[in-house]
């Protein structure tokens, strides 16, 4: 399973973190204020995406649309189902951006 490593890593690289948004994390909260018609405002690796005002799977499917749009990449089914909270999906598009 070398993805779920390469997210494990990549979460691991986050939680370490800097004060320093990345530019990924910054991107990933407009387009989820956008999509979730919510002020921006800064998301903590920690939440939940489920827990996000106006988060549903209508909201889902359109979120990860303008994800795979915004940063030219594709979601499997696999790693959709993977993204719990907002560190995953940060890692999540940092790896496939990478790769």
């Amino acid at each position: 399973m070398r993805y779920g490593s390469t997210l494990r890593r990549n979460r691991e690289i986050m939680d370490v973190g800097t004060t320093e948004r990345s530019a990924t994390a910054a991107a990933l909260e407009e387009i989820l204020a956008e999509e979730l018609q919510a002020p921006p405002r800064p998301i903590e690796s920690h939440e939940m995406l489920a827990d996000l005002p106006g988060w549903d799977s209508v909201s889902m499917s359109c979120v990860v649309l303008a994800i795979e749009r915004h940063f030219e990449v594709q979601f499997s089914g696999d790693e959709l189902e993977a993204l719990s909270d907002f560190g995953a999906l940060v890692a999540t598009v940092d790896a496939k951006r990478a790769a």
